[in-house]
């Protein structure tokens, strides 16, 4: 009976008197769903670099150069396989991206890793600046390009002629004496971004004319351009470059086998143009030019593709045409 008693008063006691065990059990069950659970680690897919390269648009030496370079890691197997992981399919992306905008493999280290995007918007803007240099610097080669193309066109049918006009202003960086480079700093200084602008920039053999006796001849090579193409490209000079000033020349134009050997001819003055300027009356009055348009098979004996640019005067007033308006008739 007192126990039958005892067990009846428990049940009527209130909760705050039963024992705490009790008490924190009904708690734990009340709170089970707060309680979070241990997540499975996410699997990732890995990839051989083949089927990787495949999967990305891209070749198998690119995978393996941004590694090396560090933008990117693989999984490397004894049997000599690497894997790739999916994960970094969007920094693959992002590294094009970069790539497109003109940004080195190294450059893109620091842009992915440690600018801030204040920092980020600066670099693109200047990023911007030397694409649009580029361009410009690509437009300006694909137009001359399409001038050589005409030119060259010409040549195929009629290998010589010549005309007399007038020739804008000019610069020119000299190079070498002979067969040995000169000692001015001062032309080594330029003399990369003139090399850039190839062939803008024309290859050129400056020389004197001989006289009648056959003596006199020398010669140099450099590189020149038309003045109004320098400042359009933004070629730039020094006290190295000369300038020569606008006047009038024989232009003298060539093409084909065996017309790189001229300078024995020159010396000598046996070159076919001295005919042509003795016929026209005309007289050399400076430093005479040979441009090198472009060479081509030189297992042959090189041909060579070009024009003389030789400053001129009249001897005497031609009879039937002024000196503006000569042209070759073949």
């Amino acid at each position: 009976c007192c126990s039958i008693g005892r067990s009846i008063c428990r049940l009527r006691t209130p909760e705050r008197f039963w024992p705490l065990n009790v008490q924190l059990s009904r708690w734990r069950l009340c709170n089970m769903s707060e309680i979070p659970k241990k997540s499975k680690p996410i699997s990732v897919r890995r990839y051989r670099i083949g089927d990787y390269a495949h999967y990305m648009g891209v070749g198998r030496d690119f995978l393996k150069h941004y590694e090396k370079c560090g933008l990117l890691s693989a999984d490397h197997h004894d049997n000599g396989y690497r894997h790739f992981g999916f994960e970094q399919s969007s920094l693959i992306l992002e590294c094009m991206r970069l790539r497109n905008c003109g940004y080195t493999v190294r450059e893109m280290g620091g842009m992915l890793r440690d600018l801030s995007g204040v920092e980020v918007r600066q670099s693109l803007h200047e990023a911007r600046e030397a694409l649009e240099k580029r361009i410009k610097h690509t437009q300006a080669i694909a137009a001359e390009i399409e001038r050589l193309e005409e030119w060259f066109d010409i040549r195929q049918s009629q290998p010589e002629d010549w005309e007399v006009t007038s020739a804008e202003g000019r610069y020119y960086l000299p190079h070498a004496n002979g067969s040995q480079f000169l000692e001015d700093e001062r032309i080594y200084e330029i003399l990369p971004q003139w090399l850039d602008w190839l062939s803008v920039v024309k290859s050129s053999l400056k020389f004197n004319a001989p006289d009648l006796a056959g003596n006199g001849f020398s010669y140099q090579w450099g590189l020149s351009v038309e003045a109004s193409k320098a400042e359009r490209c933004g070629i730039p000079i020094n006290g190295a470059v000369q300038f020569i000033p606008p006047e009038k020349v024989f232009v003298y134009h060539f093409g084909g086998l065996g017309r790189l050997k001229v300078l024995e001819r020159l010396a000598n003055g046996t070159h076919p143009l001295f005919e042509v300027l003795q016929s026209l009356n005309l007289r050399i009055t400076g430093d005479c030019f040979m441009d090198i348009f472009m060479t081509a098979n030189r297992k042959a004996g090189g041909e060579g593709y070009g024009v003389f640019r030789i400053p001129v005067e009249p001897k005497a007033s031609p009879d039937a045409k002024s000196i503006g308006e000569m042209k070759c008739v073949i």
